[in-house]
């Protein structure tokens, strides 16, 4: 049996495991998934698998970097290599913050936290001490301090996505930015929808047609179509971020729905519910924080 190494971030994850549950794929190859994120299991990539790999599907970062995993530098040098991009679309979330200081894991029920994905102006506002109801009404209420120029965001978006398809063999840009405003894409910053992954692993079977004839003819559609029976959501859904009122209003979005109801835990709530219960948390944890450094001194 051939070995296929598969990977990258979250999303090479749950490509990883469409072609694990493809009877065409599973049947030629052992798939591995490089481990490195925690919580989201893997398997260790040994010298052997690495000098044994037949086949890599490299997911790509910013600047079309490749995404590293432990004895990349062992890889066998006639491996075959598919390329595809990290996927993201900030067009949809201007207040994305990589910065996450305040959100803690909560195991085993929430592992990576209630608020996994943070929010820049509520972050900008809670380290300024302003009351909870305040940030709040600034942030929903298009206060000019955090105005953001969406169509310039998007123009950047479009230049950095047509960048990273010039380093990939699977290209998403004119599936993400002719589609966006008229299909959800995105269930997160970087949670893709099956709509988003059955294009993506349709572009790498077809880039697989000279490389492994047999595997070409894999229907990897109807293998996420039977994954989709039992989670409609699709491999990679996790939660769903809202996406900010202003958002839409720019863009039209077709599926924006205001009365949609968010998973926190538990409970289902609004975006409004939803964004007053990060503002909470993260002032909650900065307070607790706050103390805990002033009783040490």
């Amino acid at each position: 049996m051939k070995t296929l190494i598969v990977a990258g971030n979250c999303q090479a994850k749950n490509i990883a495991d469409i072609f694990r549950r493809d009877p065409v794929f599973s049947a030629r190859y052992r798939i591995l998934y490089p481990a490195g994120i925690p919580g989201l299991g893997g398997n260790d990539v040994t010298e052997a698998d690495a000098a044994a790999c037949d086949l890599l599907f490299q997911q790509v970062g910013q600047g079309g970097v490749d995404v590293d995993f432990t004895n990349r530098d062992k890889l066998n040098p006639s491996a075959s290599i598919v390329r595809f991009p990290n996927l993201m679309l900030y067009t949809l979330y201007p207040f994305f913050s990589s910065r996450n200081p305040y959100n803690e894991p909560r195991p085993p029920a929430l592992p990576w936290g209630p608020f996994p994905y943070a929010d820049s102006v509520i972050l900008d506002l809670v380290e300024k001490d302003v009351p909870a109801p305040e940030i709040l009404d600034i942030y929903l209420n298009h206060d000019e301090r955090y105005a953001v120029d969406l169509d310039k965001l998007h123009r950047m978006e479009l230049a950095r996505s047509t960048a990273l398809d010039r380093s990939c063999d699977v290209k998403t840009t004119d599936l993400l930015f002719s589609l966006f405003a008229q299909q959800r894409l995105f269930f997160t910053t970087l949670h893709p929808t099956p709509l988003v992954f059955r294009e993506v692993t349709a572009q790498i079977v077809a880039a697989c047609r000279s490389i492994d004839p047999e595997i070409a003819t894999a229907r990897v559609g109807e293998t996420l179509n039977a994954i989709l029976r039992t989670h409609p959501r699709g491999p990679h859904f996790s939660q769903i971020i809202p996406i900010h009122p202003t958002v839409h209003e720019r863009y039209g979005l077709a599926w924006y729905d205001p009365n949609e109801r968010f998973e926190l835990g538990t409970l289902l709530v609004s975006y409004i519910e939803y964004f007053g219960a990060m503002i909470a948390e993260f002032a909650r944890v900065r307070a607790l924080r706050q103390a805990a450094a002033t009783a040490a001194n």
